[in-house]
Order: C-alpha cells, then structure tokens, then sequence
C-alpha cells in the first residue's frame, strides 16, 4: 500500500535530464511499437471488412468494442503485475518477481471462465442495447469464433507485464510483429476467399483472430468508448461505420501515450522501489514532455487529412461510402484535438500504476468517464441534438477531466513523502 510519508532514500544513480529522456525513449519506444502492431491485428480486420460495406463495417466495430470490454478488465489484472515486478526487481527481489507472476496468471484463468458466457450471448445483448438486427447477428458471428482468444490473449498480458517489468520492452515488439503478420494472411486468405480458401467474409475474420493475443487500451474508459459505440447504433448503421473508421484512428494514435504510459509505470516503478523520489520525479517529467510532443503530432496530422484518412476503410465505389465519408471527417478532427488530454490521462495513470497507486486513481476515472464523459455526450448528442458529434464532444470533456484529476494526485502524491527537493 502506498504511504503518503514514506521515507525514501535516494539512490546513488544518473538523475540527469538526458538520462532521463533517453531511458524514456529507449523503453517507450518498443513498448509503442507493440501497441501499434496489436492495434493493427485489429485494424487488419477493420479495414479488410469495411469494404463489405457499411453493414459489416459497423457489426465488426460493435463486435470488437464488446471483446474489449470484457478483456480490459481481465487485463487490468494482468497490468498489476507491471509495478509489482518494477518495485520488486528495483529492491532486488527476485522471489517476489516469479511470485507476482504466477499470481496474474491464476487470475486471468479464472476471469476468463467467468466472462465466457457473457461473449456467448452477445447476440440478445447488442438486440436489448437497441442495435440493429443485422448488425447484431454478424457481430455475434465473429464474437462466437473470437471469444475463444480470450484466454490465449490475457496469459499473454501477464508474460508481457512480466517482460515490461524488467525493461524487455523489445521481446515483446517482435512477438507481436510476427502475430500481426500471421493474422494479415489469413484475413486476406479467409475474408475474400483467395487462393482456393473459402471466403467467409466478417466470419473470416474472427477465424483469423482466434488464439490471437489482442490488446487495446488498458484503461477503463474503454468501457465508455464501448457504450458510446452503442448510442452510434442507436442513430443509425451509416453514423456507427464512420464513428468505427474515427475511432481507429483514435486507437492508432492513442498507442504512443499507451507505450508511454507503459514506460512511465516500468521507470516510475523501479525508481520508487530503490527509493529515488528524484528520480521518480523526472521520469514522470520526461514521459509527460514526450507525450506531450507527440500528441501535437498526431493532432495536425487529423485535422489536415481527414476525409483522404477516412478513405483507407473504405470502398469508394461502393453507394454508402459517400455518406459514410461525410460522417467520419468530423469525428476524425475532433478525434486529433483530443489526442493531448487522451495521451496526459494515459500517461499519468501508467505512473500511479508504478507508485501503486489504484483504488483513488480508478474513481477519478471512473467520475470522469461516466458522470462527466458519458453524461455529457448523451446530453450533446440527443437533447442539444448535435448526433454523433456529440458524442465525441462528451469524450472530450471526460478525457480532459481524468487527465487533470489523475496528474494533479500524481504530483500531490509524490510532493507529499519525504525527499530532498532538487529544482
């Protein structure tokens, strides 16, 4: 439990700014690379099956939504093992390391089978959400065949917490570069049907997936992007398919303050367990700045091009892509302007995560996801009657809360235990 008048002694280590932000650098940058290429197992289904048409598009993005809510918080269990190594491997405890492992593991397991019949019937849930017939039945397909990667995919986050831990961010990278690239083949193969195999279409696709480790964000305001997927089925197919394309988008960039965040935990972690407040101040500093950076970034980029963006999930030729276009420009802009907010919450999160910090940080979330992001989207979205842009005007409002709340109790957490202050 963390103490907020721990006594910390400073370890002899470099506490210099460059080595700081080269430690950040060197650790987040692999950790980014593995978030982007499991993003893109995903992505890799999304875009083969948006040239369906709007009716798949939209089933497969309901689809993986209801998947990822029900992983993430198995995954949060296996995300707790990320500090746990960090702080035990910092004190050089290794007997504690291999403890903290094998007890994700038993966890997920047991998540696992207790979640299982929730994705069986996603069917009449996705029907009593008020989705679309059609859409429902198509994502429960996929669902039936992808539910079965749940186990698979959660011993895989306690190997890679286990491998974060350590700082061998770069095991992790190539493992899933090699999924991402076995599961872009049998998409191509099975979705279209080419070189003899049969083509089974957003069926297809949850084939490929299966036994697939596949991870998203790691926070809790996946569940309200999931619910926010539901009130865009509720408006209609043709606003659900262009808020899944604006959404991927999101996710792609969201994967840099996620890696970030990653590292913030690894290096806030092990500095706290060797009992350097310094040098926990500086690495939180320098992963901020960065994420910071980057998020400038990517917003320029969305608010530049996002019609040509939107075009790369769809089949132009088709009759409903104009009208899904139409739709998901917007979204894409408003997409980039939240990307700071997005990636500061992120970033801070990761960091309480390395002074093992939890039970405050995931009611500061929870406040500013639901009765701020998600209460706020509905109002902007039905009562003022601004639809699906609303929708997204409300995430930004929640995200925005959840990064002043989080990073005002990391810097008030580490102000308040005992150090020597170093300007």
């Amino acid at each position: 439990m963390l103490t907020a008048n721990r006594e910390l002694v400073p370890a002899q280590t470099d506490n210099s700014w460059g080595t700081h932000f080269r430690a950040s650098v060197y650790l987040g940058v692999p950790f980014i690379g593995a978030q982007l290429a499991q993003l893109a197992i995903n992505t890799t289904d999304v875009l083969m099956v948006g040239r369906l048409g709007a009716v798949q598009l939209a089933a497969i993005i309901l689809a993986t939504q209801f998947f990822f809510t029900v992983f993430i918080f198995g995954s949060g269990f296996a995300n707790a093992v990320v500090p746990m190594v960090a702080q035990a491997q910092g004190r050089g405890d290794q007997v504690s390391v291999r403890r903290s492992v094998r007890m994700g593991m038993w966890v997920v397991l047991l998540y696992g089978l207790m979640t299982a019949p929730i994705l069986w019937m996603a069917e009449p849930i996705l029907l009593f959400a008020g989705q679309k017939p059609e859409v429902s039945a198509l994502a429960a397909e996929y669902l039936h065949i992808a539910q079965w990667a749940i186990f698979p995919s959660l011993i895989f986050m306690v190997l890679r917490a286990f491998l974060s831990g350590l700082e061998r961010a770069g095991i992790i990278l190539y493992v899933t570069l090699a999924t991402l690239v076995l599961n872009a083949v049998l998409c191509y193969l099975l979705i279209y049907g080419h070189f003899g195999f049969p083509a089974l279409g957003i069926f297809g696709a949850a084939v490929a997936a299966l036994g697939v480790p596949i991870s998203l964000t790691i926070l809790a305001e996946v569940s309200l992007f999931t619910v926010a997927s539901l009130l865009m089925g509720t408006i209609g197919t043709i606003e659900l398919a262009a808020h899944g394309i604006a959404l991927q988008f999101a996710s792609i960039a969201f994967m840099i303050p996620l890696g970030l965040a990653q590292a913030g935990t690894v290096r806030v972690g092990l500095a706290y367990g060797s009992g350097d407040l310094v040098g926990v101040r500086r690495a939180a500093v320098a992963v901020l700045a960065l994420g910071c950076g980057f998020a400038a970034i990517g917003s320029t980029i969305f608010a530049l091009l996002p019609y040509q963006l939107a075009t790369l999930y769809l089949d132009t030729a088709r009759p409903d892509a104009a009208e899904v276009l139409a739709f998901a420009g917007p979204l894409i802009v408003i997409a980039g302007a939240f990307q700071l907010v997005d990636g500061l919450q992120a970033i801070a999160a990761g960091m309480l995560r390395g002074l093992k910090d939890t039970t405050v940080p995931m009611i500061l979330a929870m406040i500013s996801y639901w009765p701020i992001g998600f209460v706020c989207a509905w109002v902007f979205a039905f009562p003022l009657e601004f639809g699906g842009v609303g929708v997204w005007f409300g995430f930004v409002l929640g995200l925005a809360a959840a990064a002043l709340l989080l990073n005002w109790r990391f810097f008030r957490l580490i102000h308040s235990m005992r150090s020597p202050i170093v300007v």
